[in-house]
């Protein structure tokens, strides 16, 4: 277990709504596509909420070779996501702003 000495180096990470569909998922692995998707580099972590799907909500790594509309990925935690047409939904973390904490709550 990690040991948090500071807590200034603790992000969410920068938030933004975002308009994106669920292709090709496969177990924990899937492609998000959009238009204007926030930058992120191959294995930078990012989290999406507020999809009406609650499995495609999570923690996700960055896979590949991501673009400002596609970025394959993989689910780190939870029920593996599933392909969806559309969704406005919430995107936790970029390459300017990195995710360092991620907090999962079960009920």
């Amino acid at each position: 277990m990690a040991l948090v000495t500071s807590r200034t180096s603790l992000s969410q990470g920068a938030v933004s709504s975002e308009s994106v569909a669920w292709t090709t998922s496969s177990g924990a692995n899937t492609t998000l596509t959009g238009t204007g998707l926030p930058v992120v580099a191959s294995g930078d972590f990012f989290e999406i909420r507020n999809s009406p799907i609650s499995g495609n909500n999570g923690l996700y790594i960055a896979t590949g070779t991501p673009s400002t509309s596609s970025v394959s990925c993989t689910k780190v935690n939870g029920a593996d996501p599933t392909d969806d047409t559309s969704e406005t939904i919430s995107w936790l973390g970029d390459t300017t702003t990195y995710k360092s904490v991620f907090l999962m709550l079960q009920v």
